[in-house]
């Protein structure tokens, strides 16, 4: 389907009228928020506040510094992810022996369709991320 101008502006909503399937928009954030969270700032100078800290430095403390990184997170995603809005970002599981933190994204699409990522924060500081339906 085309969309000209003049649909654009004659709909209240216009968003809605370029929006790709669900699936496509899902996948779309899914690597989106893979990138982001696997990057750090140190490797960005060019774009301030791209992506998080050093990782790594949460995982010399990390019962201290849980809530810091799942407030880092939140801060980047509100930030850099445009397509969400009403983020919350919930630690919901932790494996001492690996340090491996589960970590859930809860936030709505523009749309006001609600959506949840899960995103594995392994040891070496990989994260890997996944959409939950």
């Amino acid at each position: 389907m085309s969309v000209t101008l003049l649909d654009l502006l004659n709909t209240e909503k216009p968003y809605q009228l370029l929006q790709k399937p669900h699936n496509a928009i899902l996948e779309s954030i899914k690597q989106h928020l893979s990138e982001l969270l696997n990057t750090r700032q140190i490797n960005m100078p060019h774009l301030q506040h791209y992506g998080l800290p050093d990782v790594l430095t949460f995982y010399s403390d990390i019962n201290t510094s849980k809530q810091a990184l799942l407030m880092a997170i939140q801060t980047t995603v509100e930030h850099y992810e445009p397509r969400l809005k009403n983020i919350l970002v919930e630690l919901i599981a932790q494996c001492q022996e690996s340090y491996i933190l589960r970590i859930q994204i809860k936030a709505d699409l523009l749309s006001g369709q609600k959506v949840s990522f899960h995103s594995d924060f392994l040891s070496g500081g990989k994260i890997t991320v996944s959409s939950q339906t």
